[in-house]
């Protein structure tokens, strides 16, 4: 197991959601995507499956799991299987049971994620369009 894959399954992490708030391209997709700690908004993107463009086209947002590292919180690991309600706050932290090998799974199995940024420009748009924070 990687030392990225510790982070994500250490007693320590968070498990929060990730919001697919947007996307980009027209070869290959790129999704725009935003998770929150405390008080402070990260943002990255990625091409991914199981996201619902005609939901971003019309304004909403698409909520997955994500498992943050507890120490360096720009570490993370999005579940794109598992979808949760849009109707769910930024910043709301689950107890859920997540297993090394799904994180493995979702880290290409050698502990690569893309890094989580904070950028103030992008939570400034981000916050005057959608108001769940």
């Amino acid at each position: 197991m990687h030392q990225w894959n510790n982070h994500l399954t250490s007693p320590n992490r968070i498990v929060t959601l990730a919001s697919v708030y947007e996307y980009s391209g027209s070869g290959t997709i790129y999704y725009y995507y935003v998770y929150k700690i405390g008080d402070k908004y990260f943002f990255s993107s990625t091409g991914a499956l199981n996201v619902n463009k005609v939901k971003l086209d019309n304004g909403n947002v698409e909520n997955f799991i994500v498992v943050v590292s507890g120490t360096d919180q720009t570490i993370h690991c999005i579940l794109w299987n598992r979808k949760i309600d849009e109707n769910i706050k930024l910043g709301t932290t689950f107890d859920l049971n997540i297993s090394k090998e799904t994180i493995k799974d979702f880290t290409i199995g050698i502990g690569l994620s893309p890094r989580g940024e904070m950028n103030i420009e992008e939570e400034e748009l981000y916050l005057r369009k959608y108001n769940n924070y």
